[in-house]
């Protein structure tokens, strides 16, 4: 796994697809969406799990994914819930982190553009928290964000 992504490519020379593929893939550990059975015990029932995941089986689960996609040609780097530096601390056990047990699914925070990452705004409250987790990440890692303060900020309603 790579802790420092390589430099942002220029405009233009990215590729975002559902279907092309995977060359450079983000992903988040376990350990720093759980932080814990006790998290999980306090979270699961109100994000509408059907079941309270089980942090052992996520963890083997993630370390199967992560090999099999370096196997095939993907550099895989990990968004904790800091920096790319710290790539294995996250928010892990700490008192009132901004995130839980959904922002394991990193994909729906942010999205790649040829220009760099717009994040998005989340609709649940318990995960309103990502966006900014991810944007410490890209800063760190150097990848740019767009300014988008010109842009209407869309009224979300609350998805609890």
């Amino acid at each position: 796994m790579s802790p420092l992504p390589a430099p942002f490519p220029p405009a233009g020379t990215t590729c975002q697809s559902d279907v092309a593929p995977l060359r450079r893939v983000l992903l988040k550990r376990p350990d720093a969406a759980f932080r814990g059975q006790e998290q999980i015990e306090r979270e699961w029932e109100a994000l509408h799990f059907l079941a309270p995941p089980d942090l052992d089986r996520a963890r083997e689960e993630h370390d199967r994914l992560v090999r099999l996609l370096e196997d095939h040609g993907a550099t895989v780097e990990l968004v904790p819930g800091g920096t790319p530096e710290h790539p294995g601390d996250g928010d892990a056990g700490q008192e009132g982190a901004p995130t839980g047990l959904d922002s394991l699914y990193v994909r729906d925070a942010s999205i790649l553009t040829d220009r760099g990452v717009i994040l998005c705004s989340m609709g649940k409250d318990a995960r309103r928290g990502e966006p900014d987790e991810q944007e410490r990440y890209y800063r760190a890692a150097g990848i740019p964000l767009p300014d988008t303060s010109a842009m209407a900020k869309p009224r979300v309603p609350s998805a609890r």
